[in-house]
């Protein structure tokens, strides 16, 4: 939800291209997790956003320019160390191999995110 809205609110070029990359990213990751899942017999569930993750969407729907980029920004870097974490934690130690490999795989992509928020980041200072 805060990349799509991104695409909207953001006036970085480099923010705009992150969130670019990322529309694209989490798209393909869906898809494999979708086509993993249904091989394995499980049930995909769709994550409402919640918590924390809504507090945060509330917060960056009321900002608006360098405001806004700069909270999503910081709110993307936080919420890829934790999606890193969990991924690369199921890679190493998850019970069912086909999702380990795609944990890995995942846990790659949130790197190259995590480099590429810490470089927009910089760009905005």
């Amino acid at each position: 939800e805060s990349t799509r809205l991104a695409l909207e609110k953001s006036c970085a070029p480099a923010v705009q291209a992150l969130a670019r990359q990322m529309v694209e990213d989490l798209t393909r990751s869906a898809a494999k997790l979708q086509s993993a899942s249904s091989s394995l017999g499980l049930k995909s569930q769709v994550n409402a956003v919640g918590g924390v993750a809504a507090q945060n969407l509330a917060q960056l729907r009321n900002l608006s320019g360098q405001e806004f980029d700069r909270m999503y920004l910081t709110k993307q870097a936080e919420a890829h160390e934790q999606a890193y974490n969990i991924h690369s934690g199921y890679a190493a130690h998850g019970e069912t191999p086909q999702l380990r490999t795609l944990a890995s795989e995942m846990a790659t992509v949130i790197q190259q995110h995590r480099s590429h928020v810490h470089q927009a980041s910089a760009k905005m200072r």
